[in-house]
């Protein structure tokens, strides 16, 4: 059965510029003005549903629901996700995704296992070629979203996202104002629906006959306008 994981990754450029402009320039002793300024990025983002009857895996609970995302802008990098490990009997699909736990009557959550980027994860992504790749080491926790946790794991990650289907291109725009100033973002880029191959240490998207996962991949340039009143 088929996860669906809500993807908010674009949003996180815009979020993180506001909140940065409003630390930086204190309303009290704002010059007025106004300025302008562009960057580039990438975003990526996998997810899955690993079923594992036979416990080749040796982890907790059966059916293991995950997913990884690269967001990447000028200067900033971070790769987040999480795996849910459930239980199921026969018949019974685990819901949740995106570290939300299962709905009632539905397979067992036995816990919430959490990925980060170890220090030698490369990303290369071309959309010409309609390619993206991903490798190195990443970080299984217990801990997550700047929560401590102990490392549990430090599985080799190897996965291409390949285009399935037609290239996409897309605009977003946000505004965001108050006493002081006004905050524009103009993102413009273009992206694809991916087949996703390879593994996370001996999870792998497409070794057995019942594996799902979803994959996408974006390119853009966000410029950003700032007029202070």
């Amino acid at each position: 059965m088929k996860t669906k994981v809500n993807r908010t990754i674009a949003a996180l450029s815009a979020a993180s510029c506001v909140l940065a402009l409003a630390v930086a320039v204190p309303a009290n002793a704002a010059p007025k003005g106004k300025s302008a300024s562009t960057m580039t990025g990438d975003n990526a983002y996998v997810d899955w549903t690993e079923y594992d009857l036979d416990n080749k895996l040796n982890l907790p609970g059966n059916t293991h629901v995950g997913f990884l995302s690269f967001y990447k802008q000028t200067g900033f990098t971070d790769i987040y996700g999480a795996i849910q490990d459930y239980q199921c009997d026969a018949g019974e699909v685990p819901g949740g995704g995106h570290g939300e736990p299962g709905g009632e009557g539905l397979c067992d959550l036995k816990g919430t296992r959490f990925l980060s980027a170890g220090p030698d994860v490369v990303y290369t992504a071309d959309l010409r070629t309609r390619v993206a790749t991903l490798q190195g080491t990443l970080l299984v926790s217990n801990g997550g979203h700047g929560e401590p946790g102990a490392v549990l794991g430090r599985p080799v990650a190897k996965i291409t996202w390949t285009a399935d289907g037609p290239t996409h291109t897309f605009r977003r725009s946000s505004v965001w104002s108050d006493r002081t100033m006004t905050y524009r973002s103009d993102e413009r880029g273009s992206g694809f629906e991916a087949k996703v191959t390879g593994a996370i240490g001996a999870m792998g998207f497409t070794d057995d006959v019942d594996d799902v996962s979803n994959g996408g991949v974006e390119q853009w340039t966000e410029r950003f306008r700032m007029r202070i009143r």
